[in-house]
């Protein structure tokens, strides 16, 4: 297995997201959120956010946090086309988490609408209308 490894952590970044689309297990996880953090351009951001939705339910909270905190701070991930839209998706795929996730969701469009502001499509209306409608119902501009 440690040969996999290192064989697995010496491909190019998107020779791992193949493999790690391929397989989706929870053993990926830590290289999921590795390529959020590593997206270099929108496209890339945009395929980083669609293999966190295809590993979403292998999630815990911790690194749903750390997943969402490197998604923000990405700004390939957070401006990306697709990627608001993403996060509706990824919110609905860490619903085994059940309600302990409204708040990292919470704290992580609090801290987009820091960056982007308020009231266009990168402030990621779509998942707070989302979070409201499945009882989440709270301002983002109360969040810590």
């Amino acid at each position: 297995m440690a040969e996999l490894e290192t064989r697995f952590a010496g491909l190019p970044w998107t020779h791992r997201l193949g493999v790690a689309t391929v397989h989706t297990d929870p053993y990926f996880v830590p290289a999921v959120i590795q390529f959020i953090d590593e997206a270099g351009n929108w496209r890339s951001g945009e395929q980083a956010g669609r293999i966190l939705v295809q590993h979403a339910s292998f999630l815990t909270i911790e690194a749903l946090r750390e997943a969402l905190n490197g998604w923000c701070k990405n700004t390939q991930c957070r401006t990306a086309a697709d990627v608001p839209n993403l996060a509706v998706l990824h919110f609905h795929g860490t619903s085994h988490l059940g309600p302990q996730r409204a708040p990292v969701f919470r704290e992580f469009l609090a801290n987009i609408r820091e960056l982007q502001g308020e009231g266009d499509y990168y402030s990621y209306p779509a998942l707070e209308e989302t979070l409201a409608r499945s009882g989440y119902n709270f301002s983002v501009a109360s969040a810590p």
